[in-house]
């Protein structure tokens, strides 16, 4: 009986073996990363249980056949002979022993290498418009590696110093939509090479003050209506739109009043009530609207009103 039982687990671990055809199959690598200096890494999975014995990484570019085939005995491969920011399809397979394993095709560009010249060489900012957004460009010293692992970081900062912006852009220019007028701004930009291990180019700052511009329309939130006189109330641009200091608010009805409210600015800028009086019952009036500021009188807001009638004794 004994010699039964021992004959069965002989038999039992013989058909586990690999021997048997039950051969180790390893699983995919992961974390797989290319470094600026050219180096292609690669990770064992922690729940990998084969013995990996090596690796072999193919190459190709995109819709051909392997162009290079690479083998490795540990997990990182040194390709700094390809040209950077050209697309190469890297399939690394690992092996136990002959037994081949499941593979990984890691996709990418081969990154900007780390003595290429990170400097800008100029900034510049226009307004393209009288009324428009502010526009920043920006130019490298040298683009003779490409740009594929670049991105640029552009910094905002205003009087007090302090930032309000700081983000990192793909192209080489911005569109400023966020400043205001009457603000004077400087505007900071670097390269920075996002291949790992991540390396930033120096800082190149440029300043630019805001020139002056009119605020916009006065915003009707209100309008009550009298026999004899009219209530209104306007919300103007906020403070954080446009910081030129604003004076006075005007209301003119043609030939019938005019009507101007002097102003204190202040961050807030709370909402101008006006009032307009002695006016004719059951008649309508054309109220122009428009808000001054240091660089000058906005366009009007326009809108009708009609006041009541009297009521009767």
């Amino acid at each position: 009986m004994l010699r039964i039982s021992l004959c069965f687990v002989v038999a039992f671990l013989a058909f586990l073996s690999p021997a048997n055809g039950q051969d180790c199959i390893p699983m995919s690598v992961t974390n797989i990363n290319l470094t600026f200096t050219g180096i292609l890494t690669w990770s064992i999975r922690e729940e990998e249980t084969c013995p990996v014995t090596h690796f072999m990484v193919h190459m190709s570019e995109p819709n051909e056949e392997a162009r290079f085939i690479m083998k490795s005995f540990t997990t990182r491969l040194n390709i700094d002979y390809l040209m950077s920011c050209e697309e190469w399809h890297l399939n690394i397979i690992p092996y136990s022993n002959e037994t081949k394993g499941d593979d990984h095709l890691y996709i990418t560009q081969i990154p900007v290498p780390m003595d290429a010249d990170l400097s800008i060489r100029f900034i510049n900012v226009t307004r393209p418009e009288e009324e428009g957004d502010l526009h920043l460009q920006w130019e490298m010293n040298s683009v003779v590696f490409g740009n594929c692992s670049l991105r640029y970081r552009v910094t905002v900062a205003g009087d007090d110093d302090d930032v309000i912006h700081d983000t990192y852009m793909h192209e080489r220019q911005m569109n400023l939509h966020f400043l205001s007028p009457c603000v004077n701004y400087e505007f900071g930009v670097r390269v920075v090479n996002i291949a790992p291990p991540v390396m930033e180019g120096p800082l190149r700052a440029i300043e630019y003050e805001y020139p002056p511009a009119v605020q916009s329309p006065p915003n009707l939130l209100s309008a009550n209506a009298g026999a004899t006189s009219i209530n209104l109330t306007y919300s103007l641009e906020t403070f954080r739109s446009n910081q030129c200091p604003i004076r006075e608010l005007q209301v003119k009805g043609g030939a019938y009043f005019n009507v101007t409210v002097p102003l204190h600015d202040s961050e807030e800028r709370e909402p101008i009530e006006v009032q307009i009086t002695n006016l004719l019952p059951n008649s309508m009036y054309l109220l122009r609207t428009s808000v001054q500021n240091s660089a000058g009188w906005s366009n009007p807001s326009v809108v009708a009103v009609q006041t009541l009638d009297l009521a009767p004794n």
